[in-house]
């Protein structure tokens, strides 16, 4: 019987060869389905995600519309009574008749905020003095700007009285969002804030603006109704409440 030879060198490096390609194919093909299982993984998150957000903006805008439909509703009252008849009185009424805290949750009530023009602050200050509030000064958030956009009235008072008297405009989030509302003449909600009433729940709170034209005037233009708005009817809303 002929002894079988021993395999030659170039024979083992052909099997190790052989052995090395099929784990390097199964490494690629495990790497590819892990990273098709990844990737299916990452679409259903995105497309949860995409649905939850969905579901969170259109309760948002929900929630928007509601205090909306109260902005509206004081922005006639005042409309009605007029710039120059607006009163205390006249405020407290109307947003008495809204009943904030039963039908418009998370809002810390309703108010009015009269552009003043610096030439005219201490014919304001004395206006605003003479009804029902003697010591009614105007208070700056920042550097005072080339007019002021005074929260003039806030009801319920008692829990906004920290309000009274601030001067928006001072103040570059609460200026922007109340000079776009005047550009779209629609609800304009602030960045979060931290309002004063609510000092110890920093950037927690929103304030939203819609303005108030004098009856009669031309708002097809954005110059007409800068020219028109003399103040906004407003509303701080805080997320914790």
């Amino acid at each position: 019987m002929t002894p079988t030879s021993a395999p030659s060198s170039h024979s083992y490096r052909r099997r190790w060869l052989i052995v090395a390609a099929i784990a390097i194919v199964g490494l690629l093909l495990s790497g590819v389905a892990a990273w098709q299982q990844g990737q299916a993984n990452d679409r259903r998150t995105q497309q949860a995600l995409q649905s939850a957000t969905g579901d969170v903006t259109t309760q948002l805008e929900e929630i928007l519309k509601t205090y909306a439909y109260g902005l509206y509703a004081l922005r006639a009252g005042v409309s009605v009574v007029g710039e120059v008849d607006l009163s205390r009185v006249k405020v407290e009424e109307f947003v008495t008749s809204l009943n904030v805290d039963e039908n418009f949750t998370g809002a810390r009530g309703f108010g009015f905020i009269r552009r003043v023009p610096l030439t005219e602050t201490e014919a304001f200050l004395a206006a605003a003095r003479a009804d029902g509030a003697p010591d009614f000064q105007i208070r700056e958030l920042g550097e005072p700007h080339d007019e002021h956009y005074v929260i003039q009235y806030i009801e319920p008072v008692a829990r906004n009285q920290a309000a009274v008297g601030l001067d928006v405009a001072s103040e570059s989030r609460r200026q922007a969002a109340a000079r776009q509302s005047i550009r779209t003449n629609e609800p304009t909600i602030t960045a979060p804030i931290t309002i004063v009433q609510a000092a110890a729940a920093p950037s927690q709170s929103f304030l939203i603006f819609l303005p108030v034209f004098t009856q009669g005037m031309p708002l097809d233009t954005l110059s007409q109704r800068n020219d028109a708005a003399y103040g906004w009817v407003y509303s701080p809303l805080v997320t914790a409440e």
